[in-house]
């Protein structure tokens, strides 16, 4: 009988691949991108786009059908009721003119290098 090698132990983990944690690594350090959306509006859709094409990784929150989601947003935001509203980190930087403002300046960049 030859000897059957067990799969689990005969490749290296994904993880201990060079590139893989220089990824991960610069994802941690970057700050977090939150944009808050509906599903029907357009300038959401622009933001976005400008956040793929960047490469940036952002995480959506999809207020569609949630009252309570766009309450509290609005709270958050001291009665800002319009979408995409969209946050760096803690900083809230606006809306998707804001963030084409800043992309155009330089200022993205910065921001999140900070």
């Amino acid at each position: 009988g030859k000897k059957v090698s067990k799969a689990n132990g005969s490749y290296p983990s994904p993880l201990s691949n060079h590139a893989t944690l220089q990824r991960y690594k610069l994802i941690d350090i970057m700050k977090k991108i939150e944009i808050y959306t509906t599903n029907t509006c357009p300038f959401c859709f622009a933001a976005k786009d400008l956040l793929t094409k960047k490469n940036l990784p952002f995480t959506e929150v999809d207020l569609s059908g949630d009252a309570p989601g766009r309450a509290a947003l609005k709270y958050r935001l001291n009665g800002l009721t319009s979408v995409p509203q969209i946050f760096i980190g803690e900083a809230h930087i606006g809306g998707c003119d804001d963030l084409y403002e800043l992309e155009n300046t330089g200022e993205l960049d910065i921001l999140l290098s900070e």
